[in-house]
């Protein structure tokens, strides 16, 4: 929107004083970003040089291209000019100054001096041919960029052409869809009694699949708490099993303690009674042995 609004600013006058300016400063061999410069400078900086250079290349470049071609030759061959006016001048002082300054006889200082000054004057006019050559090379790069730029032009208007036929294919298809819409209204209006009816029916299955919904929430619910009471009575029940498992465990071994104190006992008494007896006290505890273990026995699978 910035850069709109600066182009909306443009004048005519305004754009013919920067192309004069440009064509003057490169006629001069000057460069076009010090002349965009030089117009921010005289516009008081209404017109930026960044501004100035766009709307240079884009704008007003294309409309003296010749003009501009002459001013870059002419620019150049002023570079020329300078360059071997001041080669001959700065020649001509030192062969001045070694004259003066009685290094070499005179003759030789001035066969040096000019041998010097066509040395560099063959120089620049080798320069000067090749930055001719340069420019003819750009040239024809530039001969060669506008018959491009044709190019692009005949197929930008065989790209609109292609376009306008695809606008054409595009208005017949909205037509046969504006077609094809009024045969669905008339479909669509002759069908509504029977979508209505199969609304309500619609209406209806909800409903009562709603009910359903709420009676599965129901059981669920009530599942739910039935399995959580049935859980919390079998956790219940696995802790007493344990707790009398451990009693069980408790009272079988005090029974074997008890067992065993009592088969001492029986032997040290069998020990002190005569041999007939001690046979019979033997039979006797032997008999009341098998009877603990195998009530010991009994109450250790009914443990299990």
């Amino acid at each position: 929107m910035a850069y709109s609004n600066a182009s909306a600013r443009w004048s005519a006058e305004k754009s013919n004083q920067l192309k004069n300016l440009i064509l003057r400063h490169v006629s001069h061999g000057g460069s076009v970003l010090d002349a965009c410069e030089q117009f921010e400078y005289e516009t008081g900086g209404l017109h930026k040089k960044r501004t100035n250079y766009w709307r240079w290349n884009f704008v007003i470049k294309r409309s003296c291209k010749e003009a501009y071609y002459r001013a870059r030759q002419t620019g150049l061959k002023s570079k020329i000019y300078r360059l071997n006016d001041q080669t001959v001048v700065k020649s001509a002082s030192d062969g001045l100054k070694s004259y003066s300054d009685g290094e070499n006889t005179s003759t030789d200082r001035l066969v040096s001096s000019v041998i010097e000054i066509i040395e560099e004057r063959n120089k620049i006019e080798h320069l000067y041919d090749e930055q001719t050559n340069n420019l003819g090379d750009a040239n024809q790069s530039i001969r060669t960029l506008e018959e491009d730029m044709h190019r692009l032009e005949q197929n930008y208007a065989e790209k609109e052409q292609e376009l306008y036929e695809t606008v054409q294919k595009l208005q017949d298809s909205i037509r046969q869809h504006q077609q094809l819409s009024e045969s669905y209204e008339i479909l669509r209006s002759s069908t509504s009694r029977e979508h209505h009816n199969m609304q309500e029916q619609v209406t209806r299955m909800k409903e009562e699949y709603d009910s359903m919904q709420t009676q599965l929430e129901e059981v669920r619910s009530a599942s739910t708490k039935q399995i959580q009471r049935l859980e919390t009575q079998l956790w219940e029940s696995l802790v007493k099993n344990k707790e009398l498992t451990a009693e069980i465990n408790r009272l079988n071994e005090e029974k074997t303690v008890l067992v065993r104190s009592i088969t001492d006992f029986a032997s040290q008494m069998t020990s002190m009674l005569p041999s007939q007896v001690d046979m019979n006290g033997q039979d006797q505890v032997s008999s009341l042995s098998n009877k603990t273990l195998s009530r010991q026995d009994k109450d250790e699978a009914a443990n299990q």
